[in-house]
């Protein structure tokens, strides 16, 4: 087991991998072999660990991983502004890009992985409606590369656009946003 201490980096209170001091990097180098644990900082690896074939997933978590990798447009847009299943309350007002996505899952029926349907509010940092399609494109670029990404929590199998809503409002806050559902199979490393 290794021990894991780190600085929390996004309202999930996911952590940076460093030997003993505290990593005050930057987001930016969120990488495989992050853990979180809502706001607690010190979580517990196994050596060369990682989710594998028949382990309980964590579909939340692998999409994270790779929803924040950097190298891309929506990390270029997003940064580590990635949150689930809501928006912090405190902090962030539409002032910059974001994503806030949730889960829902079920057995694949064939029973290799997990099928999630995730959907995903893409909120552009503006009051114009084309950031948030910017945000939302960029999100679509990303998922259509990801089959067969190998994530430290897991792996993604497939990815399909289910439905897309753009040039809406959330209710509560007026904020311009456009919707992605996507159908995720998530499994093990390995599978």
């Amino acid at each position: 087991m290794r021990r894991i201490v780190g600085t929390v980096l996004s309202s999930l209170g996911h952590l940076q991998e460093v030997s003993s001091e505290p990593d005050h990097a930057d987001p930016s180098n969120v990488r495989a072999g992050v853990v979180y644990d809502y706001g607690n900082l010190v979580g517990i690896l196994p050596v060369g660990g990682g989710a594998v074939a028949g382990d309980v997933i964590d579909t939340f978590q692998v999409m994270y991983e790779y929803l924040s990798e950097s190298g891309s447009d929506l990390y270029d847009l997003v940064g580590a502004r990635i949150w689930g299943p809501k928006a912090p309350k405190q902090g962030w007002t539409n002032d910059a890009a974001a994503i806030v996505f949730h889960i829902n899952e079920r057995t694949h029926p064939n029973g290799d992985g997990i099928e999630c349907q995730m959907v995903t509010k893409c909120y552009g940092g503006t009051a114009l409606h084309k950031d948030a399609r910017a945000v939302y494109r960029a999100l679509e670029q990303k998922m259509r590369a990801c089959r067969g990404a190998e994530m430290y929590s897991g792996r993604i199998n497939v990815a399909e656009l289910i439905s897309a809503v753009q040039d809406t409002e959330e209710p509560d806050t007026g904020y311009p946003l456009s919707i992605a559902t996507h159908r995720v199979v998530i499994g093990g490393n390995g599978t």
